[in-house]
């Protein structure tokens, strides 16, 4: 058995091999090979990506996916991801407990990493396996679920047909897309298109959109210019050449031939991710962000490969499908001494310090250090 860092540019062979592994032991499509890498190419500032990776021979039977990063002297390891994207572990299970054992020790001894701060699904096979093996190796171990609700996912099980579904939910549930197809009718010539993120003129529907969207004009009036943070990755996913099945689809409701909403997902091995939806806020007495999220989950049902669709956030209007919310946990773990971990953790809750921080490196954003250094939840 090998483990090893890989923190540069793969070549085709590389991902290749990565995506199948992925594909059979894997539930999050953001862990297949083009979203990985645009992550690895335009890493986060001040953050160094890496794919820990092991192998026996030469088959890759575990991986995860992190971030590391120095603060006031301590390295930190992190998920790759921002924690809404629910990364965990990717392993064969006849190696998950190795596997667990030699990234602790890789991270720790060979990476010289003091703190392991990860956020996983409260439901992760892989939470009582490094409760385990923390203990035979005596490191220190601090768990608890999260408890903003932000980091929460809803959460919809798919069973049944969309006629049983419909009903289940009742006849508000029925008349409210209805009403939608009723004003749309009335507005002039409407359908859904279903498409592939694959290129430019996809890319540009979304951008169009985007452009109009009820959140572009909440970030211009705090002062962002730069757009919604999260498309790049899902813009960039074709730009890697990936097969076509793993590419993220796009609905679009489209009016009088103009793209008023959109709907992104991606989807793995029976779990369908709604990865990003928006409208145009000059048609929002229309609901179409509810209509296009709508139609995406009806073909979810229609698809009979999907068994989970996870919505990767928790907002309110979810409820109108379900009410169903899946936990993160917190896990923080270093083999520091106690009180070194409370001295750490008492820096990055001062407001104070991250300010002088700030002024010493010379930066003018918001420094991450309350989120990413490790701390008792």
């Amino acid at each position: 058995m090998t483990i090893e860092e890989v923190t540069g540019a793969q070549d085709t062979k590389f991902w290749s091999s990565w995506n199948a592994f992925v594909r059979r032991f894997g539930t999050n499509p953001l862990y297949l090979g083009g979203y990985v890498e645009f992550s690895m190419r335009y890493p986060a500032r001040g953050w160094t990506p890496t794919l820990v990776v092991m192998k026996a021979g030469e088959k890759i039977v575990g991986a995860v996916g992190l971030k590391t990063s120095g603060v006031f002297g301590a390295r930190v390891a992190t998920n790759l991801y921002p924690v809404v994207h629910g990364t965990d572990f990717v392993v064969d299970p006849e190696y998950e407990k190795h596997f667990v054992r030699r990234v602790l020790g890789f991270l720790l001894d060979d990476l010289r990493c003091q703190f392991l701060d990860l956020t996983l699904p409260s439901e992760s096979l892989i939470l009582p396996l490094l409760k385990e093996t923390c203990l035979s190796m005596r490191l220190k171990m601090v768990s608890a679920p999260l408890k903003d609700y932000q980091v929460e996912h809803t959460v919809l099980q798919v069973e049944g047909t969309w006629d049983e579904f419909e009903r289940m939910r009742g006849g508000n549930f029925i008349r409210h897309f209805r009403k939608i197809e009723h004003k749309l009718g009335n507005a002039g010539k409407w359908r859904v298109e279903r498409l592939y993120l694959d290129g430019p003129n996809s890319v540009s529907r979304v951008a169009e959109v985007e452009k109009n969207s009820w959140k572009e004009q909440s970030r211009k009036e705090r002062g962002n210019t730069k757009g919604d943070p999260n498309l790049p990755q899902l813009f960039g996913y074709w730009e890697s050449k990936a097969q076509d099945g793993d590419m993220p689809r796009l609905w679009l409701l489209v009016l009088n031939d103009m793209p008023i909403a959109y709907a992104i997902g991606a989807q793995l091995n029976g779990v369908a991710f709604l990865c990003k939806t928006s409208y145009d806020h000059r048609y929002a007495n229309f609901y179409p962000g509810d209509y296009v999220q709508n139609a995406a989950i009806r073909d979810q049902f229609d698809s009979k490969v999907i068994s989970t669709v996870d919505f990767l956030t928790p907002l309110s209007y979810h409820r109108r499908w379900t009410d169903h919310r899946q936990l993160r946990e917190r896990v923080v773990i270093s083999r520091t001494i106690p009180v070194l971990t409370d001295i750490v953790n008492s820096l990055s809750a001062s407001a104070k310090v991250r300010q002088v921080y700030r002024t010493v490196v010379g930066r003018t954003h918001s420094t991450p250090i309350r989120k990413e250094v490790a701390s008792t939840p």
